[in-house]
């Protein structure tokens, strides 16, 4: 079953409502032209999850390939890890063990798209990690 493009908007407004005031988002999941690589993590009520950051724009409507590093790519392997019971190293570089877990997860929320590539539509399809507990019953979707 394809998540639907009224669940990504419904997901987005929800999301622009939360964080009103404290973060800029891309008006759309599917601008994936315009995209920026995911740098960094936000907090999404009681979810962390990959984000890009900047002086001007902080959104959760990101991107991540194989060969991003850093901040994102580490909570997204933490994320895959307790939410799908991953194994993956955190080790916050976006190589082919990511790329496959990324799938898996994918694949798990029985998207279209099954390529690999942490982008917008992932981003609301997956689970997250809730910072309040380590546990996989509190993941939840954004």
């Amino acid at each position: 079953m394809r998540r639907s493009a009224v669940r990504v908007a419904a997901t987005a407004a929800a999301m622009t409502a939360l964080l009103a005031g404290a973060v800029t988002l891309v008006a759309t999941p599917a601008a994936a032209a315009s995209t920026p690589r995911c740098n960094s993590t936000l907090q999404v009520g009681s979810l962390r999850v990959p984000a890009y950051r900047s002086s001007t724009l902080n959104t959760v409507f990101c991107v991540m390939p194989v060969g991003t590093t850093g901040a994102a790519v580490r909570q997204l392997q933490t994320s895959l890890n307790i939410c799908y019971g991953q194994r993956l190293q955190v080790d916050g570089s976006y190589g082919w063990k990511t790329f496959n877990a990324v799938a898996a997860a994918q694949r798990a929320e029985r998207m279209a798209d099954v390529d690999g590539v942490y982008g917008p539509d992932t981003a609301v399809s997956i689970k997250h990690q809730n910072i309040h507990s380590p546990g996989a019953s509190w993941c939840g979707y954004q």
